[in-house]
């Protein structure tokens, strides 16, 4: 296992300051290569690059897995909150009252 990032090469190993918020990079290294990820061994993104690729990604609509509505998730960390507040009714934190149903 290659403790570097995807995309930019760094260092995500522990004791460098990336290691707590290094993401998994799931796809395999013949689809990063497809991708033309750079560094397509490593099997992590660093948190930089995670940002930039959610900045650039943009705010995506969704439609809910449960009832179909559209969801507009920019306020979200995990789709498990989104889960949370269409399925078991519970009202989101102050910080989290983004979520809008279409």
């Amino acid at each position: 296992m290659m403790e570097i990032c995807s995309i930019c090469g760094k260092s995500v190993a522990p004791g460098n300051g990336q290691f707590v918020n290094r993401v998994p990079d799931f796809d395999t290294v013949e689809e990063r290569k497809n991708a033309g990820r750079p560094h397509p061994e490593g099997d992590y993104i660093c948190p930089e690059c995670d940002e930039r690729q959610e900045e650039e990604e943009g705010l995506e609509d969704k439609v809910c897995d449960v009832c179909g509505k559209q969801v507009q998730n920019e306020d979200y960390e995990t789709e498990d909150l989104l889960i949370e507040y269409i399925v078991e009714g519970q009202k989101p934190r102050p910080e989290e009252r983004g979520l809008r149903l279409g």
